[in-house]
Formats: structure tokens, C-alpha cells, sequence
């Protein structure tokens, strides 16, 4: 029988947890001691955060996000469009932490819908460019952030507040005014020439399975980050978190 070893193994891991008495916050420096060292702590955590981009998609936990941030923002002029592109890439790279996966499940959403408003392919380009970027300096569990975290020895709560935000908020604000600019002088110059992989969002339909999936990914998600947040947890718990 060709079976799976993995669901075995998580009740395994918790029912020994349980057994020994153990809390997560030990039970995670004990996985991250088992490592060796913290480049495989790293290592470990981009390949899981890896998976975890897998099964979003496989999911259709991060299309129907990028369906609902765009329907929300409404996009109906060049300026709605470029905030579209920016929320979503920030989100959805946040979450798979990565740059290149994380665009290509936005682009074949956000790009017709920013073509048809007339916002030029260099200004997305930059958008999508800059705005992945920080969503991986965002993410809590990106290569990024955890190497930072690692080095710096700071939580993720502090490294947001003194280091993160303000340095996106910066990165964003200049960014916006530069494709403004870019927009001004490509405007009518270039456009997109859509094609067959392009998906009209007025043909996506959400299932209700879709709905309730992503809605306790992201209530899962944002309670197991607040709590490590709170306990002031370390790269160890982001390793066992992944």
C-alpha cells in the first residue's frame, strides 16, 4: 500500500507532546536542536514554506485571496489598479514567501483587469517588483525574515516595528510616486496584449468550500502568528509552526 506516513506522524508528535508534557515552546527548541545547526534551521523553514505555497494553491486558498483583495479595491482607474497590484503581491508572497511564485498566481488575476484601466506594463512590472519584496520582508515565515530574526536576535514583533515597517512604508511611498511618473511617460506608448491564459475575474467563480478553506487558513495562520508573537517566540517556533 502506497500511503502516507505524514498524518501518522504529526498525531505521533503531539500525542508525545501530551505524553512527556511538553508545551509548544519546548516542544520547538527540541525540533530546532535536532537541526544542528541554524543555516538547516533556515533551510528547513524555506522548504516547508515551500510546501505550505503548494498547497495554497492546490487549495485555491491564495486565487480566491487575490479574487477577494481585488473585488474589494474595485478596479475601475489606473490608481485602483496599481493599489490592487500592490496589496495583493504584498499578501500573497507574504505568504508563500516567494517572489517569483507568489506574482505568478497574481498576474493572470490583476493584469487583464489593470491592462483594461490602461496601466502600462512597466509600471506592473515595478509594482509587482517592489511590492513582493516587502511582502517577503513582511512574511513570518519568509527566508528573509527568519534570517534576520536569526542574526539580529530580535522577535518578530520588534523586527517589524523598528526595522520592517518603517523601512516598507518608505520603499512603498517612493515607489508609488515613481510609477506615477512612469506612468505619465509610458502612458499610450506600450499596453498589454492579453492572451488565452488570462483569466477574466467576472468568469472565477469562488466555491463555498474555497470560501470556508481560505477563512480558516488565515484565522489558523494569524493565531498561530499572534501567539508567537505574544510569547515572543524565536525561529524555533517558526520552524515548528512551518
Amino acid at each position: 500500500m502506497n500511503k502516507s506516513n505524514l498524518a501518522g506522524l504529526i498525531v505521533g508528535v503531539i500525542v508525545a507532546a501530551i505524553l512527556t508534557g511538553q508545551n509548544i515552546q519546548n516542544l520547538a527548541a527540541i525540533f530546532n536542536a535536532a537541526l544542528g545547526s541554524f543555516l538547516g534551521t533556515i533551510g528547513l523553514i524555506i522548504m516547508f514554506g515551500s510546501g505550505l505555497g503548494y498547497l495554497m494553491n492546490k487549495t485555491k486558498v491564495s486565487h480566491t485571496l487575490v479574487y477577494w483583495i481585488v473585488k474589494k479595491i474595485g478596479v475601475n482607474s489606473e490608481k485602483k489598479g496599481m493599489l490592487a497590484i500592490m496589496v495583493s503581491s504584498i499578501v500573497i508572497c507574504g505568504l508563500l514567501g516567494t517572489l517569483a511564485g507568489g506574482n505568478a498566481v497574481i498576474a493572470p488575476v490583476v493584469i487583464p483587469m489593470v491592462a483594461a484601466v490602461g496601466v502600462t506594463p512597466t509600471a506592473v512590472a515595478a509594482l509587482l517588483r517592489v511590492s513582493g519584496e516587502v511582502g517577503l520582508m513582511v512574511g513570518p515565515l519568509t527566508g528573509v525574515t527568519i534570517a534576520t530574526m536569526g542574526v539580529t536576535g530580535l522577535s518578530y514583533g520588534k523586527l517589524m516595528l523598528w526595522a520592517v515597517i518603517p523601512f516598507s512604508l518608505v520603499w512603498l511611498v517612493a515607489t508609488w510616486f515613481a510609477v506615477l511618473r512612469i506612468q505619465k511617460k509610458y502612458r499610450g506608448k506600450e499596453a498589454y496584449e492579453l492572451t488565452e491564459d488570462m483569466v477574466d475575474i467576472k468568469t472565477i467563480d469562488i466555491s463555498k468550500g474555497e470560501k470556508i478553506t481560505t477563512i480558516v487558513f488565515l484565522i489558523s495562520f494569524i493565531a498561530l502568528v499572534a501567539y508567537g508573537i505574544i510569547t515572543k517566540q524565536g525561529t524555533e517556533y517558526q520552524s515548528l509552526l512551518c
